[in-house]
């Protein structure tokens, strides 16, 4: 009787364990969508997400997606520009800081101008003033140079490193850049319509 008993709960078990695993596949159709963060979505369907973080990195996905996630601050428009230089951007500083920053291969802005302005465009002011003091800190660099510039971000004391890093993702005042990037997103829809068509 108890080996009836076992072998029917861990038949029934495995059935309940088999309809969570139906239940919980993601659908093959489109692997993108299911990750989430804007992913797999549709310039219309990105416009009408109330989630900023959403729309930020969706836009940035519709506009890199066609080159193969290859960045180069010249390839873009002068309205997908603040999208892809501010978020890049942040996705930099925000795995690593500036020191990360500087490391980076940054192709067709090699002094960051255009790349501050994007944030000043945005209205990123606590991003700017950052910008400007790590910029400072490594002017000495010739602009193709990372290695020197990532030398002499680092040969700022400690404490000034990561006071920098924390303007950067400061108190935001004026918005943290996904924020900023979603509100220009929605105001410049028309300028950006060419999106239309591709998928995040």
């Amino acid at each position: 009787m108890t080996v009836i008993r076992l072998k029917t709960q861990y038949f029934v078990f495995m059935i309940f364990r088999w309809l969570l695993d139906l239940l919980q596949k993601r659908s093959p159709v489109n692997k993108r969508r299911a990750m989430g963060y804007g992913m797999g979505m549709t310039y219309d369907e990105l416009l009408a997400d109330t989630n900023d973080f959403n729309v930020a990195n969706g836009f940035f996905c519709l506009i890199g997606n066609p080159r193969g996630g290859e960045f180069n601050a010249s390839f873009y428009t002068p309205a997908e520009r603040p999208i892809m230089l501010t978020w890049h951007a942040n996705g930099i500083i925000g795995n690593g800081g500036f020191q990360y920053l500087f490391q980076a291969e940054w192709p067709g802005d090699l002094d960051y101008s255009r790349t501050v302005e994007a944030h000043r465009l945005l209205g990123c002011r606590d991003q700017v003033n950052a910008f400007e003091l790590a910029l400072k800190a490594v002017a000495s660099a010739e602009p193709d140079d990372s290695e020197e510039k990532h030398r002499l971000f680092l040969a700022l004391p400690d404490e000034e490193q990561r006071r920098i890093d924390r303007m950067y993702f400061g108190n935001h005042d004026d918005g943290v850049p996904e924020r900023q990037i979603a509100a220009y997103i929605r105001a410049n829809a028309k300028q950006l319509s060419h999106l239309r068509g591709r998928t995040s």
